[in-house]
């Protein structure tokens, strides 16, 4: 009887865990930074800052992640021109002489270059469009929220 109870509270717990694991993509991403606006809403009330001083720091974290999500648009955006690049020469660039970071991220985008993109190119250019126009709304969501605090 109690493996049956522990049994169904494993199987209820994971199940959660299953179902973010099955969420898209765009969908956790904006549920992670919901996730660190509460945290960060309860943080500061329990520190006891005043709602001015919150907006205040609402602010520094808009502006911090706007910066960092147009940083992730440039990474889109270079990923996808070493691929396309790498579709056209097999040779573009030799990760051999690099370092293990960069050698690591060039040998990936080679293989996708080599496999995905030369079968289907649009699915490629598909994949990397959303991702940048996901990045794009979302910087474009914080500047917003940012003004709008601004004028309070």
């Amino acid at each position: 009887m109690n493996k049956d109870k522990e049994l169904k509270n494993s199987n209820s717990s994971s199940s959660l865990f299953l179902f973010l694991n099955k969420l898209l993509k765009w969908i956790k991403i904006i549920l992670r930074y919901i996730a660190v606006y509460l945290i960060l809403i309860v943080i500061l009330s329990v520190i006891g800052y005043s709602q001015s001083q919150f907006y205040i720091y609402l602010g520094y974290f808009l502006k911090t992640w706007a910066i960092l999500n147009f940083l992730v648009i440039i990474y889109f955006i270079w990923k996808l021109y070493i691929i396309i690049r790498f579709a056209k020469n097999k040779d573009f660039i030799n990760p051999e002489i690099l370092p293990k970071f960069i050698k690591i991220e060039l040998l990936e985008s080679k293989d996708i270059a080599l496999n995905q993109y030369s079968v289907n190119p649009g699915e490629v250019y598909k994949h990397y469009l959303n991702l940048i126009f996901l990045y794009i709304s979302i910087v474009i969501f914080g500047l917003t929220v940012m003004v709008l605090i601004s004028t309070n």
